[in-house]
């Protein structure tokens, strides 16, 4: 709210009666939208999609888009690795550095995977596919 950010949560109907855990899935999100929200700026966008993805499997694909101030592929890359330390976020928001930790051990974990799409000044989003099992 201090911020002004719109907030949106997308679902499909089909992700209503998933077996999934719901502290796994919200230590995911929730971390996940907090960063969202620490690195957007003033009136930016922050938005929630959850589907089921059917391949050759059933997924749950969670992906958290920010309008924020994105990142450059260095720091994409040691987030994926678990280099990165926390920063500061566009209105001095402090965190504890463990937060996208927290998040890629339960997306291992549970099987699943994680991409990052960014540009510095362009937005983040975070996608994540776990399967349902």
């Amino acid at each position: 709210a201090n911020k002004n950010i719109t907030f949106r949560v997308v679902t499909d109907s089909k992700t209503e009666d998933i077996p999934f855990s719901k502290n796994k899935l919200l230590q995911i999100t929730g971390n996940l939208i907090s960063n969202a929200i620490k690195f957007t700026p003033l009136n930016g966008q922050v938005t929630v999609q959850l589907s089921i993805v059917i391949s050759r499997t059933k997924k749950l694909s969670i992906k958290v888009t920010d309008t924020g101030s994105g990142m450059d592929q260095d720091t994409i890359h040691q987030i994926l690795y678990g280099e990165q330390e926390s920063t500061e976020g566009t209105s001095g928001e402090k965190g504890y550095g463990f937060g996208l930790m927290l998040v890629k051990h339960l997306i291992i974990k549970l099987n699943g995977s994680l991409n990052i799409e960014s540009e510095p000044n362009k937005g983040t989003t975070f996608s994540i596919e776990l399967p349902i099992v």
